[in-house]
């Protein structure tokens, strides 16, 4: 039977002496520790794999730790990143906390010292991703009550966009309707940075309209056409203007 990880930690020095020895002290205290002296090749890791923990050095001659951290978090916000320097200064301490880090780690520490910060980052990671699940259940629970208790179909709408926005962390998202004759798509709903602009929000106006110069297919219909700005299809072309409201059912969400 496998005894199941003590959480995911990704080790960052350039001394690979150190960074070896706190990947076997880590490991046999039950963690699941991956060590990486180059901090370009732990940003590669983080992007194909999920860590809990970041345990990085501060002073590494391809980049210091803070830049390490600040890029780290840009992929996973709910990343826990401790620093580890022999150079502990106050401003150092107060950059690392700035940018995002749970702890500061000065060298040379004992393992008790390493070992209680990594239960500290541990259970605030378990705190941050519970936070997460429980947000999207309610958003979940929100759509279906949504949809149970009104007729209104503009609220289900932004429901459905505020629920897509926040499930991929995205900064705009719409959901886009066609018209009775299936040849003109328009945003209904639109929530985000490009909520209100050109056209009032409460009359459904679109600012960008994708113009399909064939019906769209029954099948695509069904399954949802997705529209996005960059790239459009050969088929399409984008201009802006006011376009009437049509009674289509969704056809594709935006960004």
């Amino acid at each position: 039977m496998t005894t199941p990880s003590l959480g995911r930690v990704l080790i960052v020095d350039d001394e690979l002496e150190l960074m070896t020895a706190l990947c076997d002290m880590l490991t046999m205290q039950g963690y699941e520790a991956v060590g990486h002296t180059s901090p370009q090749e732990a940003l590669q890791a983080l992007r194909g794999q999920n860590f809990d923990v970041l345990l990085s050095d501060l002073m590494m001659p391809e980049m210091d730790g803070i830049t390490l951290l600040q890029t780290a978090l840009a992929l996973d916000p709910y990343l826990m990143g401790i620093v580890m320097t022999g150079q502990g200064t106050v401003q150092t301490a107060v950059a690392a906390m700035r940018v995002g880090a749970f702890d500061y780690l000065l060298k040379p520490f004992q393992f008790e010292a390493l070992a209680s910060v990594l239960t500290r980052a541990q259970k605030m990671r378990q705190l941050c991703m519970e936070n997460v699940q429980l947000r999207e259940t309610m958003v979940i629970y929100e759509l279906g009550q949504a949809m149970a208790h009104t007729f209104d179909r503009q609220m289900i709408l932004r429901k459905i966009v505020a629920g897509a926005m926040q499930q991929v962390n995205g900064d705009e998202a719409s959901v886009m309707l066609p018209s009775p004759d299936g040849e003109t798509l328009y945003i209904a709903a639109v929530e985000g940075e490009g909520a209100g602009r050109d056209q009032p929000f409460d009359r459904c106006h679109a600012p960008i309209t994708a113009h399909v110069r064939a019906p769209l297919p029954n099948a695509a219909r069904r399954r949802g056409a997705c529209a996005r700005r960059p790239s459009p299809h050969p088929r399409c072309r984008w201009s802006r203007r006011r376009t009437r409201r049509g009674r289509g059912g969704p056809a594709g969400t935006g960004r």
